[in-house]
């Protein structure tokens, strides 16, 4: 385990081996065969290269290589075929990059739906009679929890359940200023000047 000079002689306990983390040199690599970092953009852009130059695979999980054509974008369970003609331990450095949270929780369904999805049609009229009612009553409930929790989110107050029936009480200060459990708002990351944050670098990647 590797890390900046502030981390050195740490200790990290995993599977009941005690690790000591060590500091990150250019020639930390030599006789490494795979290097996961995750230590932040300029760290990677710095000893990424470094690392494949040594003959390591470097699986990067900043954002350094995302946006580079030459250095696949891998999720292992969408397109495991783009590392396919990659192999550890033969000596020949590598690096593979790997999307933003984001990304990757919206292909993974996405990919799921792709390969799978089959149309209710394919069961007659019975079923797409079925598919509508259904249809029809998650709409209403989806409309009445909206109403909830607009004023959930507009107001700072909580529907509460109480032996006398249901009140409404203030909500505490958080970390985050708006409703975050089954809400979506923009990343907490500066607004670019297009107008975007991570939203472009999201849509590039799904690509």
């Amino acid at each position: 385990m590797l890390a900046s000079q502030r981390s050195v002689g740490r200790r990290i306990t995993f599977e009941d081996r005690d690790y000591v983390v060590e500091q990150r040199t250019m020639d930390s690599f030599n006789g490494v065969d795979i290097a996961l970092f995750s230590a932040g953009r300029s760290i990677s852009k710095k000893f990424g290269p470094v690392a494949v130059d040594r003959g390591t695979m470097v699986v990067d999980n900043s954002s350094a290589f995302r946006m580079d054509e030459k250095v696949p974008l891998v999720i292992p369970e969408v397109n495991p075929e783009a590392m396919q003609h990659i192999k550890a331990g033969t000596g020949k450095g590598t690096l593979i990059a790997n999307p933003n949270c984001s990304t990757i929780i919206c292909l993974m369904g996405a990919t799921l739906l792709h390969r799978r999805a089959k149309a209710a049609s394919g069961a007659g009229a019975a079923a797409m009679e079925e598919l509508e009612l259904q249809t029809r009553e998650v709409w209403i409930k989806l409309c009445l929890c909206s109403l909830l929790a607009w004023f959930e989110l507009y107001l700072p107050l909580r529907l509460c359940e109480e032996e006398s029936g249901f009140i409404l009480e203030l909500l505490p200060d958080g970390v985050v200023v708006l409703q975050y459990a089954f809400n979506l708002f923009s990343h907490n990351a500066s607004v670019l000047s297009n107008g975007y944050n991570e939203e472009i670098e999201m849509t590039e990647k799904q690509k």
